[in-house]
């Protein structure tokens, strides 16, 4: 994921399952997995994690996929970050989405995700009011369709393949 800064950015934090990105020591991208736990950040940068703006969340990257594709429930941690403005998931089977109302998201980005309830999903993403951006692959072409058809949505739509 490209952040699109470049001035004092650097990594943070590693560890083989969470990377922390900042700029001045304060933390506002984290790139993470299924794994990540709090207690594992240290102290200095723990107490800024509710700054962050930027994460990415996916599965274990030592993970094997079954040849039918697994897909996970969304962690419950992920209510935890308030101010997120990107939020790419993937591998992620996904019915609700209700907590990212309250979030100042302007990008959301889904990449082999299963949609469990269509019609939640797609009141849960109208109720994002700051939403702009909707960057997806081929796992979403239906709700991006439904998404297109509303004709109050001022949301773009932007094929994951092709913002590569």
């Amino acid at each position: 994921m490209h952040s699109g800064e470049h001035d004092n950015r650097s990594v943070l934090f590693s560890d083989g399952f969470t990377t922390l990105v900042g700029k001045n020591g304060i933390p506002d991208l984290l790139l993470t997995t299924l794994n990540f736990e709090r207690a594992n950040i240290p102290k200095n940068l723990n107490k800024n994690l509710s700054r962050i703006t930027k994460m990415h969340v996916s599965v274990n990257p030592s993970y094997r996929f079954k040849a039918n594709r697994d897909y996970f429930q969304l962690p419950n941690w992920l209510k935890d970050f308030s101010k997120l403005e990107f939020l790419g998931l993937s591998n992620f089977e996904i019915s609700d989405l209700s907590y990212l109302a309250n979030c100042p998201l302007n990008t959301l980005q889904m990449t082999n995700v299963k949609i469990q309830d269509i019609e939640n999903v797609i009141i849960d993403i109208l109720a994002i009011s700051t939403l702009e951006l909707f960057i997806y692959d081929s796992s979403c072409v239906e709700l991006m369709k439904q998404l297109n058809r509303i004709k109050e949505i001022n949301l773009r739509f932007q094929n994951y393949n092709m913002a590569l």
